[in-house]
This record gives C-alpha cells, sequence and structure tokens, in this order.
C-alpha cells in the first residue's frame, strides 16, 4: 500500500550513503591525454546505482517523492569559516552524477525536485516540516530533526515496504533525554555539532545542568527568551562569550523558507533520455523497472 504522506530525501546524505555502503561497481569510460592518444579508467558507479534504486524503490512506496539538493553552504561557512571543514574527502567527485541521477528518478511522475541557491537540504527539509504537512522525510541528519511537526523518519525500505525509525530511541543516543520526539535547536546551540565542526558555545558545561532548560523552552525558537532564561535560571561559575553562542544559533537554526520560495520542480525527460543514461551506467537489471 502505497504511502499516502510525502517523502522528503537529503539527497546529498543518500548519495554518500551509497558511496560508501555499495558495492564496487565500475564502468570503463575512454578519455585521451594531451597527445590525443586514448586511454581507458574505470568510473565508479555504486554511489548512482544504489541511490537510483533507492528513490525507485520510494516512487513506488510513497503518493510523492521530493529530493532536497544542496544549494550551497556559502551563507553558514560566512558566518564561521570551519563549517564542516575537514570532513574525508571520498576520492572521486560523485556530485558530477546528481543531476544524472535526477534525470533517470524522474521517470517516475511522482518524483520532483527543490534547490535553492545558497540553501541547504536541510533548510528546505525544516521548511516543509514547520508548514503542519504531514510528511516523512529520509536522512540521518539530526539537525533536521529540531523543528516539532507532524513527520516521521524513514529508516529503510525492505523489499519497498518502508520501516519507521523509533525517533525517541534515535535521539536518545545522543541527548540522553529519554521520550524526546525531536531535538530542540537549543542542544546544538550550547553543546555544537562535531559532524559539522561546530564547537560548544559553552565549553564543559555538562547536560545535567542544560537538560531543564531544553525541555522548557522547546516550544520555542526565540535567541532573546533562550538568552534570558538561561542567564535567570543557570548557575554558571564562567563568563559566557554570548556572541559564539549567537554564532551557533544561527550556524544550527533552520533557515525556514516560504511555501512560495521552497516550491518543487518536476524535471520531465526526453523521450528515450533515461534509456540511454541507464545504459550508459550499465544498469541493465533496473531496465525492466523503466521501461
Amino acid at each position: 500500500m502505497t504511502d499516502p504522506r510525502t517523502l522528503w530525501v537529503d539527497f546529498s546524505w543518500l548519495l554518500f550513503k551509497n558511496w560508501h555502503g555499495g558495492a564496487n561497481l565500475s564502468i570503463t569510460e575512454e578519455g585521451r591525454d594531451e597527445d590525443g592518444n586514448p586511454y581507458f579508467v574505470d568510473r565508479p558507479t555504486q554511489h548512482v546505482f544504489g541511490t537510483v534504486q533507492n528513490l525507485m524503490q520510494a516512487a513506488f512506496a510513497f503518493n510523492k517523492v521530493v529530493l532536497a539538493l544542496d544549494g550551497g553552504k556559502e551563507y553558514r561557512r560566512n558566518i564561521f569559516p570551519g563549517y564542516k571543514a575537514g570532513r574525508k574527502e571520498v576520492g572521486f567527485p560523485i556530485f558530477d552524477d546528481q543531476m544524472p541521477i535526477v534525470r533517470m528518478a524522474s521517470h517516475f511522475p511522482n518524483v520532483s525536485f527543490c534547490r535553492i541557491k545558497g540553501y541547504e537540504a536541510d533548510d528546505l527539509i525544516s521548511s516543509a516540516m514547520r508548514t503542519g504537512e504531514s510528511l516523512v522525510m529520509w536522512t540521518r541528519d539530526r539537525d533536521l530533526m529540531q523543528t516539532p511537526g507532524d513527520w516521521a523518519v524513514l529508516d529503510n525500505l525492505n523489499g519497498g515496504q518502508p520501516s519507521y525509525i523509533d525517533l525517541p530511541a534515535y535521539l536518545e543516543k545522543e541527548t540522553e533525554m529519554a521520550g524526546m520526539t525531536f531535538m530542540p535547536c537549543w542542544y546544538k546551540t550550547i553543546r555544537g555539532d562535531s559532524s559539522d565542526k561546530i564547537p560548544p558555545s559553552i565549553p564543559g558545561i555538562r547536560l545535567t545542568k542544560i537538560e531543564p532548560l531544553i525541555r522548557h523552552l522547546s516550544d520555542t525558537q526565540d535567541f532573546e527568551v533562550f538568552k534570558k532564561y538561561f542567564q535567570k535560571t543557570i548557575v554558571w561559575k564562567h563568563p559566557v562569550d554570548w556572541d559564539k553562542v549567537y554564532m551557533n544559533y544561527r550556524l544550527v537554526m533552520p533557515r525556514y523558507l516560504t511555501p512560495e520560495q521552497s516550491e518543487t520542480k518536476r524535471y520531465t525527460p526526453a523521450p528515450g533520455e533515461v534509456q540511454s543514461l541507464l545504459q550508459y551506467y550499465r544498469f541493465n537489471s533496473l531496465m525492466p523497472y523503466f521501461s
């Protein structure tokens, strides 16, 4: 049975997931050196195959699928140059395959995409969550889980049958705050995020000290409300650098768009385009599903 909710896919996350977790597939490409002599090179394709297969399964399992594409990280890197710095390189420009994957997935009429220059996929999905629409997101990025709403997180598509994450148990691994159904933005504002290379804004403060604050302010994302409540209720022996705290707040907070700004787009492949791409990547096993 098709899930009537919209599935929002964190495209970058899914692409990296398949790069690191897929079989070592490749095709042989021919090139020419400076003297015009031909040479042959193995081109990895496991990330393309896995992502296309996943999106095909998602198109069968959900009423609507939206691919959230990153439009750049300059906004947050201008705030903090170290944002997401130092991540391990994959050794291959996997994002060169982003639009070919979108074009293949667009074979299915219920697949669309959203990409806005200067906005990350987190911002796009968080904006959709904030509308109150009942939706599912496919990611493991906890940054996306700080907006309350009617949403769920897809765990897997086993044989095309969706299974969902037990959110309180998943969040508890990091927050140690049992029973939370979303992660308030104040957690990472204070404690930072090692995966995005954001340092703690109040080093050394224990979670047990700030947990009541995080719970109490879970319904607001107003920085001034947070600051006043912290100063009034938290006893902390060290001076707090509020400029640093505000920097973290700006880094971890989604940049919410209006529904008009985050409008999804539909790519319509030309006749034979998808089949040509499947042939180029040698995805013979997927051909029957794209006929």
